[in-house]
């Protein structure tokens, strides 16, 4: 299912503007009219919904509809986008976007963030506008990932597995994936290696790296960046890794 989207944000371009960074320990009502789209651009934040709380690390985001109230809470000095939008009037067919969904944005999605957050920090003349276009693609990336998650697979696959991992990458584990596929760990694990003869850990290891080399090519991201962006919060254990499978550091690759 592919929704269609209006072409613009016009209406709500003052309202992202002002709720570009969120302040901590402030609370937002979703409504039936209204969601958001909650990103986290740098460091971390937790995101309190339905009586839970939930970690959203830097390159991913959530999206809240329907009738919720939540609170996002800025650490490590972490940068927290909230783009407010009405479903109603932004999805022209196929149902709107209801209750809670956590994910990756995309290589291309991150290097849209990246400019929206460039243009809210310069501020210069037209930005509203243009920070109003970039928030529409960020939104339409995050409502085509909500619809095709309504469409599960009848079986389980590896590819389905794969894009698991690669959409998790930062803090995907056997655990969760077997939370995800409602499998137990041990039959996931023997199903994948049934299917390419790696265990599951060398199978997230080849995603997670291969993304850090997609990174490394398509954006300009640090390399630190990358690295935890990719579950990689030790350093000279990614560099080692990266120069093992790759021949070459994190830096030569991208040079």
């Amino acid at each position: 299912m592919q929704p269609a989207y209006y072409s613009n944000m016009e209406d709500y371009k003052d309202e992202i503007v002002k709720n570009s960074q969120v302040s901590a320990g402030k609370y937002y009502t979703c409504e039936s009219s209204k969601a958001y789209l909650i990103l986290c651009y740098d460091g971390c934040a937790y995101i309190s919904y339905s009586g839970k709380t939930i970690e959203l690390p830097a390159g991913q985001y959530c999206l809240v509809a329907g009738v919720a109230r939540f609170a996002v809470d800025p650490r490590c000095d972490g940068k927290v986008y909230l783009l407010p939008f009405d479903p109603s009037r932004h999805i022209k067919s196929g149902e709107a976007p209801k209750g809670f969904m956590l994910h990756c944005l995309s290589s291309e999605g991150l290097l849209v963030l990246d400019a929206m957050h460039q243009e809210l920090e310069r501020q210069k003349a037209g930005y509203c506008a243009v920070v109003s276009g970039l928030a529409m693609r960020l939104l339409e990336e995050a409502v085509s990932e909500y619809a095709s998650r309504q469409c599960k697979p009848k079986e389980l696959s590896i590819e389905e597995i794969e894009k698991y991992i690669l959409d998790h990458s930062s803090e995907a584990t056997l655990k969760s994936a077997a939370a995800h596929f409602y499998y137990h760990p041990n039959t996931l694990a023997k199903f994948i290696r049934s299917k390419c003869g790696k265990s599951f850990s060398v199978l997230s290891r080849e995603i997670r790296l291969n993304r850090a080399a997609r990174l490394l090519a398509e954006t300009d991201l640090p390399v630190y960046k990358i690295a935890k962006l990719c579950g990689y919060h030790n350093m000279t254990h990614f560099y080692d890794l990266f120069e093992k499978t790759y021949g070459k550091t994190p830096s030569n690759y991208r040079a």
